[in-house]
């Protein structure tokens, strides 16, 4: 973390090409900690007009001016709350492109890269003609750590919730237990299908259980007459 504190408002990076300057700070920003602030100046006096400014990052261009407007290239920073855009060409001596971007809204692979401005004028001799500022490299850092902050920040919080529920459950952003849906679909089909079975099984065995004493008890008296009858009482004496 020391590395990224080092330089970190005080690294500004001017540098001056031919007829236009970029200007970027810093460059060197720490995610979430540190807006971005990049400027494109025209310092030709020997120009009569200008046609467009444009900013460049890496292969792509994100913003420009004209005498018209000023024209979006990266859409996703179109009308985003945080980010302004200010420019000017009306005048060749006071001509430049100014965009900002806070640090709420600095995207960390996005935002990272070469930053260049490319000025399109008309010179002295009436030709339009291109030119390019140096390029300067901005670098994100402190990515990897906000993000590590914010997913134990979650997992303290989802585990506070759980624990007022009366138990603990550890759970992040990154990871979704899917085993847990399974399981209770299973076992509300178990629950579906067994409690029936169990039901029709019992109500079988209570039914024969209660067949196997009846006859029981008929198959006993039955002994019990057929005895009787065969008793004779003759002088006093049983006789079989």
């Amino acid at each position: 973390m020391a590395i990224v504190f080092i330089s970190v408002w005080t690294l500004i990076a001017t540098t001056v090409l031919a007829s236009i300057s970029i200007k970027l700070e810093p460059s060197l920003i720490e995610f979430g900690k540190s807006g971005l602030d990049i400027s494109c100046v025209v310092n030709d006096t020997n120009l009569i007009g200008t046609t467009h400014i444009y900013l460049k990052r890496s292969e792509s261009y994100v913003v420009s001016v004209t005498i018209f407007k000023i024209a979006w290239q990266d859409k996703a920073l179109e009308n985003k709350t945080g980010v302004t855009v200010n420019g000017s060409i009306n005048n060749t001596m006071t001509s430049y492109l100014r965009l900002e971007i806070s640090k709420t809204v600095v995207r960390y692979r996005e935002d990272m890269g070469s930053y260049q401005c490319i000025l399109s004028a008309v010179t002295a001799s009436h030709e339009i003609k291109r030119y390019q500022s140096q390029s300067i490299v901005l670098n994100i850092t402190g990515f990897l750590e906000s993000t590590t902050k914010r997913l134990s920040t979650s997992n303290h919080k989802s585990t506070e919730v759980s624990a007022q529920n009366g138990y603990q459950e550890n759970s992040t952003e990154s990871f979704i237990n899917t085993d847990k849906p399974l399981q209770k679909k299973r076992l509300v089909l178990y629950r579906t299908i067994m409690i029936p079975i169990t039901t029709i099984i019992s109500g079988m065995l209570a039914f024969i259980v209660a067949r196997e004493l009846r006859l029981h008890y008929f198959v006993s008296k039955a002994t019990t007459t057929a005895k009787n009858h065969r008793k004779k009482y003759t002088n006093g004496v049983y006789i079989v």
